[in-house]
């Protein structure tokens, strides 16, 4: 016989069931697809009693019914009465299906961790994607790292030579500068270098080609990749004598790159003309556009300007190029190892190049020690003189004026000196006791012409030349003095004074020429009260010691007398921009005074 509750077969006679307990009804066939769970831990026999059908102990839960529905009974005995039937019991399925997961969760845990022979190996869990823990700043760096050196293996990493004793010129990658274009923050690489393997020929040096030779480009860094923002030819400047550098400029407060194309020579007439157009650069994040243009036509008898394309007036052309200014620094790549014009000199460029490739190196921001900078105080001493205005000639003591002398004196950006910059610091000082002493001690009948005012101004530091304009006020006695004032070129980093035309990078010729040219050009527009002639022009314009430069251009000293009238006065006349061009040539520099 079988249980009718879980199927289980049961001796003849039993009255309950020995594996799930239930009362027993006589029946002589299994409950159809039943097959028992074998319980965990083995049946419990259950003692007859009669009290209900107890609950299985803990320790031995009772099997899963069997899904399949029992077989219907057999009729039951007269004589025999039937145990009231129970249904299941709840508290029992909770302990059984609580017993089956641990039982499917312990095999899946010993299939994995044991295994048969069978069994197929466990897979390690996937290791989490390796990351990149740098800022994007020195994933950028790192980018900037690699375009470098790619120009290095490429063209030749940097480098200065020198050619024919005294030309340096700049190879390889010539300029690494880190520069933040478009001010946000986040700094853009200006690069340069010298495509031309003719360096070691001055000949191929001193031409146009050598100018596009210069490649100058600029990289900006994006979504962990840097492209090429910057490529525009002709971003080199140079002057006439040979010497060419790299500047970034900033218009509107906006750094900027130039470029510049310019025209020169002599037209049939046999008439000296230029042309020149400047165009600035500057970055908005995406791409460089033309931010200014300024254009300048000029022969002996006109002038023109555009700005933006557009005819302008001179003084509009100069409010527009008054919103131009370099860095300070302009970064030399063709340059003389005697003198440096308007820039650094080209192994201090190289130089430069390397300490912002080391940054690039190092992966981290850090400030950028630009080659020696230079500065200079105002050295200012109250002498005692005599009043030469006073002088009568009749042999009375002449009286006394105190009067307050001014020089410069030269530094480095640290407040730190060198041998060079004493020297010129010492001639600047002897310069001014002297006159100061030769004052003190004027007397009428040595008929002597006497400094009664001496001021040396600096007008312009463009690379590590100086420009010093040297005020000076003298006479005899009388009733006025005369101006005395002239021109001085420094070369800060030898100590050496330089002619103009050397300082300038120019010839002693074609200086005198646009100095004929710039004094013709203010007499046509102011008129001498006196006339001037041709030979007179010729002697000033020849005479080198009257050549300074501010930072907008160079400009020639005249004196009282010379262009007219003591009324007529001195005049510090621009012969030509900085740039270049003759935007301001014929023009009168504005001294403050």
């Amino acid at each position: 016989m079988f249980c009718s509750r879980c199927g289980h077969e049961l001796p003849d006679g039993a009255k309950y069931c020995d594996s799930c307990g239930s009362a027993v009804v006589a029946s002589t066939a299994p409950i159809a697809s039943a097959a028992p769970i074998p319980p965990v831990a083995g049946p419990v026999p259950v003692p007859p009693t009669s009290s209900p059908t107890p609950m299985p102990p803990a320790a031995g839960p009772a099997p899963m019914p069997p899904a399949a529905s029992p077989a219907p009974l057999q009729a039951q005995d007269p004589g025999q009465q039937q145990a009231p039937r129970k249904g299941p019991n709840p508290a029992a399925i909770v302990v059984v299906v609580a017993v089956l997961a641990v039982l499917v969760v312990g095999g899946v845990f010993f299939l994995r961790t044991r295994g048969g022979e069978d069994s197929a190996p466990a897979t390690p869990a996937p290791s989490p994607a390796a990351t990149d823990s740098r800022t994007p700043q020195q994933i950028a760096y790192g980018l900037y790292l690699d375009k470098c050196i790619e120009y290095c293996d490429e063209y030749g990493y940097p480098d200065s030579k020198v050619v024919d004793g005294d030309v340096s010129v700049a190879t390889g990658l010539c300029v690494a500068k880190l520069v933040d274009f478009d001010g946000d923050g986040f700094e853009e690489l200006l690069v340069c270098y010298n495509t031309n393997s003719a360096e070691n020929d001055s000949s191929a040096i001193f031409t146009d080609d050598q100018v596009l030779a210069f490649k100058v480009e600029v990289w900006s860094y994006k979504d962990g990749a840097i492209s090429l923002v910057y490529d525009e030819p002709r971003t080199v400047s140079h002057a006439n004598g040979g010497s060419m550098w790299l500047t970034v400029f900033e218009v509107n407060g906006k750094p900027a790159l130039n470029t510049l194309a310019y025209d020169a020579g002599t037209d049939s007439s046999g008439y000296y003309y230029e042309n020149s157009e400047s165009v600035y650069h500057t970055f908005d994040g995406s791409a460089f556009s033309a931010a200014l243009s300024l254009s300048a036509s000029f022969t002996v008898s006109d002038q023109s300007y555009k700005v933006n394309g557009k005819t302008a007036t001179d003084e509009e052309y100069a409010n527009a190029a008054s919103s131009v200014h370099d860095d300070g620094s302009p970064l030399g790549l063709v340059t003389f190892t005697t003198y440096n014009e308007r820039c650094l000199p080209s192994s201090e460029t190289i130089d430069l190049t390397n300490q912002v490739i080391d940054v690039l190196k190092s992966g981290e921001p850090r400030p950028v020690v630009a080659p020696a900078s230079y500065t200079y105080e105002i050295v200012a001493t109250t002498y005692t003189i005599a009043d030469a205005y006073t002088a009568s000639g009749d042999g009375s003591a002449l009286a006394t004026v105190e009067t307050t002398w001014s020089y410069p004196r030269f530094t480095l950006w640290d407040g730190s000196t060198t041998s060079a910059l004493e020297s010129i610091n010492a001639d600047l000082r002897n310069s001014c006791e002297f006159d100061a002493s030769a004052a003190a001690e004027w007397d009428f009948d040595t008929q002597l012409m006497q400094t009664d005012y001496h001021e040396d101004k600096v007008m312009s530091i463009s690379g590590n030349i100086a420009s010093v304009l040297c005020v000076r006020s003298e006479t005899a006695g009388g009733v006025h003095g005369f101006d005395g004032s002239y021109g001085k070129f420094f070369d800060l980093s030898t100590g050496d004074v330089l002619t103009a035309y050397d300082a300038l990078g120019t010839t002693e010729d074609e200086l005198a020429f646009k100095g004929k040219t710039a004094i013709r050009a203010f007499l046509a527009d102011n008129p001498s009260d006196l006339g001037v002639t041709e030979s007179d022009i010729e002697a000033y314009a020849t005479d080198m010691s009257r050549y300074a430069r501010d930072d907008k251009g160079i400009f020639i000293i005249t004196r009282g007398y010379e262009l007219g009238s003591y009324a007529f006065g001195s005049h510090r006349i621009y012969v030509v921009s900085n740039d270049g061009g003759s935007s301001f040539t014929g023009t009168e520099v504005d001294l403050g005074h």
